[in-house]
């Protein structure tokens, strides 16, 4: 351990990126400078600075101070000097957790600018400062997220454009990257056409086309494969058939970064907001097929009615399974049930049957709507023209309801 006469004075300067909002007043350098003056005015020699630059006070695992709290554990510090209390930390548990760690290691505490200096003793006014520093957090937090809101209800959004799309000149518009628009049409067309997913990812990259973060970045040349993981939400992003979409979700608080989905019926849906790379007929093929995509079993096999039956009783999709000795038999049981929970607590009812006894089931039924149609095409007409009216009569009644949402949305802006 170093001797007394070794141990340093740790001088810890911090810069978040709102703070630069505040010019040179807050700036790495201006603390630097502050804290010099102060240490040699009043003695404090063999200084050592730590820096945190562009990290908020809400978090308390930083490479500067992370540094500094090393030293302090291993009894190299003598005295911290920071320039004001809002520098070491915007949360007034943590900052009061700190603290302790420099009285437990019997480390003199000073900030500079507001005068507090821990050989004075206790100060109730440094418990306030603490307490206004997270409030000035949490009060910039709430306006920034009322602020994100407003524009989203105006169709602005400040994230990354989908692949495909490119801002305008008011960088407020969006507008059509021709290149990638044609990708995109490409891997929509080609997954209706029955190509799974890995095999336009495998085609793509065999051709050489641009994954969209090198053609984002302007990689053209780069040869990093297409990968499903990506792929996968581009066939469900409601951007390509017009609909802007934001405020999916958001941040459990400005302490914990943890993100949370929001249910759709709080989302920012604006339709016809640009322009459309999909039609709706081929989004909606394509949503369907996802919805009831089949997934092979551990041996590799599947059914062709996997994704496609439900429980009676909870309405969860139906999960292929082999049961029975050697697993040689294959059913369909309730995804719920299986899904039991530590104490082997069930949610729903064990409903089963075997695969071979729904097809012969879904086969007869095939039959017989053939033999009816064969045999009475007039009735059958009618029963299939029936049936795609209640499917738009249905299709009217949501888009309805997502038309009268957004003009109320539109309303409330106005208001």
């Amino acid at each position: 351990m170093a001797t007394q006469n070794e141990k340093i004075t740790a001088l810890y300067c911090r810069l978040s990126v709102d703070d630069r909002a505040d010019g040179e007043s807050n700036s790495i350098k201006n603390q630097k400078e502050i804290l010099a003056k102060y240490a040699e005015e009043h003695g404090f020699g063999n200084t050592k600075c730590f820096v945190d630059d562009g990290i908020s006070g809400t978090l308390f695992s930083r490479p500067g101070l992370d540094a500094m709290i090393e030293e302090v554990k291993a009894g190299n510090v003598k005295t911290v000097i920071f320039k004001d209390q809002s520098r070491i930390g915007r949360d007034v548990l943590e900052v009061g957790l700190l603290k302790r760690t420099f009285e437990e290691h019997d480390i003199r505490y000073i900030a500079a600018a507001d005068g507090l200096d821990s050989n004075n003793g206790f100060d109730i006014m440094a418990i306030f400062r603490d307490v206004f520093n997270e409030y000035f957090v949490a009060d910039t937090s709430r306006k920034i997220r009322a602020v994100h809101r407003s524009n989203a209800l105006k169709g602005r959004s400040a994230g990354r454009l989908p692949y495909g799309y490119k801002r305008g000149e008011n960088n407020e518009s969006w507008e059509v990257e021709e290149d990638a628009a044609v990708v995109v049409c490409e891997m929509f067309k080609a997954y209706v056409a029955g190509k799974s997913i890995p095999d336009i990812c495998r085609d793509f990259t065999a051709r050489g086309i641009p994954t969209p973060d090198n053609y984002r970045y302007k990689r053209l040349d780069a040869t990093d494969p297409w990968r499903v993981s990506s792929m996968c939400p581009m066939l469900e992003e409601r951007a390509y058939i017009g609909t802007f979409a934001v405020q999916k979700s958001t941040t459990i608080s400005y302490k914990n970064h943890k993100r949370i989905y929001r249910p759709e019926s709080e989302w920012v849906v604006i339709e016809n907001h640009h322009t459309p790379l999909i039609d709706i007929e081929t989004w909606d093929i394509v949503q369907r097929m996802r919805g009831g995509r089949r997934k092979y079993d551990k041996l590799g096999e599947k059914s062709i009615l996997s994704g496609l039956l439900r429980c009676a009783d909870c309405d969860v999709t139906m999960s292929y399974a082999r049961q029975g000795p050697g697993a040689c038999a294959a059913y369909f049981i309730c995804r719920t049930y299986r899904s039991a929970d530590c104490n082997n607590n069930h949610k729903c009812t064990r409903h089963g049957i075997k695969v071979s006894d729904i097809e012969s089931i879904v086969l007869a039924k095939i039959k017989e709507t053939v033999d009816f149609a064969k045999s009475n095409e007039r009735k059958f007409a009618e029963a299939v023209y029936k049936s795609a009216n209640k499917d738009t009569e249905k299709s009217i009644k949501t888009k309805t309801a997502e038309l009268v949402k957004s003009e109320r949305r539109t309303r409330q802006t106005h208001e």
